[in-house]
């Protein structure tokens, strides 16, 4: 078995439909770096618009869910069940290892009636869980 087979294992953070008590990552140096949203096979109809380049524009605080979800704005924006998708929150999965590392899955959430623009703070239901994908940054 190659190293590339090998299962990586870890602790779940807390994610959608959980409050979260845990670990909390404060991403500042992340901010305007640019990053490929992955497929990794959770969903097979969200995988079919990835791989997906994005730039993280801020971060931000959902009430219910931890104060460390990025806002991932795309390259080209999509459309998906009806939603014209231009950008997306991202959440690491697996405490230990925050977005920025090598191997990082991600929860991701979409909006619902535009709701970065509208509020000034959010909470879970403002936004629709959709996937689990893998998170990559440009070399």
């Amino acid at each position: 078995m190659s190293a590339e087979d090998t299962i990586r294992a870890g602790h779940a953070l807390t994610g959608s439909g959980t409050s979260s008590n845990t670990l909390s990552y404060d991403y500042a140096a992340l901010l305007g770096k640019v990053a490929t949203l992955k497929p990794c096979g959770e969903n097979v109809s969200f995988d079919s618009y990835l791989p997906r380049i994005g730039i993280f524009t801020r971060q931000i605080a959902l009430g219910d869910w931890g104060d460390d979800w990025l806002v991932m704005t795309f390259e080209e924006p999509f459309d998906h069940k009806g939603d014209r998708v231009s950008y997306c929150l991202i959440r690491v999965r697996w405490d230990g290892c925050p977005v920025g590392s090598e191997f990082c899955p991600v929860f991701v959430l979409t909006h619902v009636h535009g709701a970065i623009a509208e509020k000034r703070q959010w909470i879970s239901s403002d936004f629709q869980f959709v996937s689990w994908p893998l998170m990559e940054f440009a070399a």
